[in-house]
């Protein structure tokens, strides 16, 4: 089943996949970049279409309409949090994170929605 990266996460291990591809494989790391982006964006708009999705050499995902449901709440609680929590944020670092954070989790939403809305359809 597809689940999307968690988003503390995302950079971190986005850039680990990179570099190990690159090194295993004696590839340019920019390379490499570019093509996982391009597939990563390509499986975005392939589930908008299709229930499942197959990644050669990572494998099959699928998205399951309750889990899918149960993500969507899940990450509206997670947007109202961080939202609560920017308000209460004095540090100005801190707050540029959270800020961040709450762009990275309302763009996950936004695309979970567009999924699920033409899963309805």
């Amino acid at each position: 089943m597809f689940q999307p990266l968690q988003l503390i996460h995302k950079e971190k291990l986005k850039d680990t996949l990179q570099k190990k591809i690159a090194e295993k494989n004696d590839i340019p790391l920019n390379v490499v970049e570019e093509v996982l982006s391009f597939t990563f964006s390509e499986t975005k708009k392939a589930f908008k279409i299709h229930t499942e999705v197959e990644i050669s050499g990572f494998g099959k995902f699928r998205v399951v309409p309750k889990r899918l449901k149960w993500r969507l709440e899940s990450t509206e609680k997670r947007i109202q949090k961080t939202k609560e929590d920017i308000e209460k944020e004095t540090n100005e670092r801190k707050l540029i994170l959270l800020k961040d954070k709450l762009r990275i989790i309302t763009e996950d939403y936004e695309y979970l929605k567009s999924v699920h809305d033409d899963k309805l359809q």
